[in-house]
């Protein structure tokens, strides 16, 4: 009984956690609490209001790291605008390659939902943080040739500035 108030600190903790990496261990759960665990990761993703996307990440980690579910945790992070949205995209492409389907089509929809109300540089933004062709950002491209002249050169200095940040990453 002692090891439950250390599995509730464990999970709850997440609001000051760290992004946790999918590579890591799940936690030896017993039977049944994988799904309670899960259950709670549920109410974040269709909860209203405010969410603590970086304990849901934590939580669905240490339940198993289920690519499918880690995917809409880090779709609801970046239709958020959470500060993790970046860490858990990067995350996903290291240990699984790019979105693709549906889920590249939510990234889609919300590129064109910065477009209408006029936010060029979160559709950029958007854009560069999902890129699959990095340092090309064949995309973020395409949303510069069609932005209005004003918004050009901060797009294009978000651009460049995203492209040196890949050439200093480590490979």
């Amino acid at each position: 009984m002692r090891a439950l108030p250390v599995l509730l600190l464990t999970l709850f903790s997440g609001a000051c956690a760290e992004l946790r990496s999918p590579d890591e261990a799940p936690l030896g759960l017993a039977p049944g609490e994988q799904a309670q665990v899960r259950s709670k990761v549920d109410q974040a993703l269709e909860g209203a209001g405010r969410v603590d996307w970086t304990a849901a990440w934590n939580q669905e980690v240490q339940a198993g790291a289920d690519p499918e579910r880690l995917s809409r945790i880090a779709l609801g992070a970046l239709r958020a605008d959470a500060t993790d949205a970046a860490d858990m995209y990067a995350a996903l492409v290291r240990k699984w390659g790019p979105l693709a389907g549906p889920h590249r089509a939510e990234v889609t929809a919300l590129v064109q939902s910065a477009l209408g109300r006029g936010d060029w540089s979160r559709a950029l933004e958007i854009e560069l943080l999902t890129a699959d062709d990095a340092p090309t950002f064949s995309r973020a491209w395409a949303l510069y040739e069609q932005a209005p002249l004003a918004e050009g050169p901060g797009l294009l200095q978000e651009i460049h500035d995203a492209r040196t940040r890949h050439e200093k990453e480590p490979d």
